[in-house]
């Protein structure tokens, strides 16, 4: 199989529209370039954060209820702000610019152990680029980006999991 069609997702499995992709641009501006803001220490830790527009853009999706429906089905790495914005770590997006397939299930793992919505957002971000002993020391987005095992990426996610729920 190649990359596209075992570690990421397509705009397609992402969206339950029957409607066919079009991309509409008249409401929004196409980014060229993610948004330009200060950089945070999770951004240092975390890389280029983007902006809701710039992932609905990237994901062909119509509308940004589309985005918040991903969201909820914990099928992305969100960032919440304090002033209400919410960020996307790029890293979570394959080279085709659909998210990693392995990202739902893990993030769904912690979710069952981790109530607190806002500490489990970064959380989860900080554990995917953090190298894991069960991982054989590799960071499980770099376990992703290689396509290794998912069964062990999903352990390890349980593992982290399971420890912080006690």
């Amino acid at each position: 199989m190649s990359r596209t069609d075992s570690s990421t997702t397509t705009a397609d499995e992402l969206s339950t529209d029957s409607q066919p992709k079009k991309r509409r641009n008249r409401h929004r501006a196409t980014p060229a370039t993610p948004t330009k803001k200060r950089a945070t220490s999770w951004e240092r830790l975390l890389g280029t954060l983007l902006s809701a527009d710039e992932v609905q853009f990237r994901l062909g999706l119509h509308n940004p209820e589309q985005l918040t429906r991903l969201t909820k089905e914990r099928r992305l790495v969100t960032l919440p702000s304090k002033s209400g914005a919410v960020w996307y770590p790029a890293f979570q997006f394959a080279p085709n610019g659909m998210p990693y397939k392995e990202l739902a299930p893990i993030l769904r793992t912690f979710h069952e152990v981790l109530p607190d919505e806002t500490a489990l957002h970064y959380m989860v971000a900080s554990w995917l680029k953090t190298p894991q002993p069960y991982l054989e020391q590799e960071t499980p987005l770099t376990w992703m980006k290689a396509e290794r095992d998912t069964q062990r990426l999903r352990e390890a996610a349980e593992l982290s999991a399971g420890r912080l729920a006690h």
